[in-house]
């Protein structure tokens, strides 16, 4: 459910981006860097899907993370964690306990988030 919801955004994230950056789309720089923002998009809705899957798989409700662990888990750096940090902070699946660790709540608060968002 979130993913399809990351992935809707993306995607419109996409289209907007492409109806700012001119209507005309002749000259082949236009293409390589829509090519590159929609590859980029792509990796991250890539890397939640992954981050979503390792916080299941090894965390568990109500156990704490460390953004290195995970990071580590995933085979990236600390830094391309952030936004989905935030998203997941946002959405209440997630609450920071302190500096770089972080403790995982799941989808068990997801509804009652979205509800208050759509209020």
């Amino acid at each position: 459910m979130l993913v399809a919801a990351a992935n809707s955004a993306l995607e419109m994230e996409n289209a907007n981006s492409a109806a700012t950056s001119g209507s005309c789309l002749i000259d082949n720089h236009s293409d390589r860097d829509d090519e590159a923002s929609s590859r980029k998009m792509k990796s991250l809705a890539l890397l939640c899907k992954r981050f979503l899957q390792v916080a299941e798989d090894e965390i568990g409700p109500g156990k704490e993370f460390s953004l290195e662990m995970i990071a580590n888990s995933l085979g990236i750096n600390r830094r391309r964690i952030y936004d989905i940090i935030n998203v997941m902070e946002a959405l209440e699946m997630i609450s920071k306990q302190s500096k770089n660790w972080y403790q995982w709540h799941g989808q068990s608060n997801l509804v009652a988030t979205l509800a208050k968002l759509k209020v």
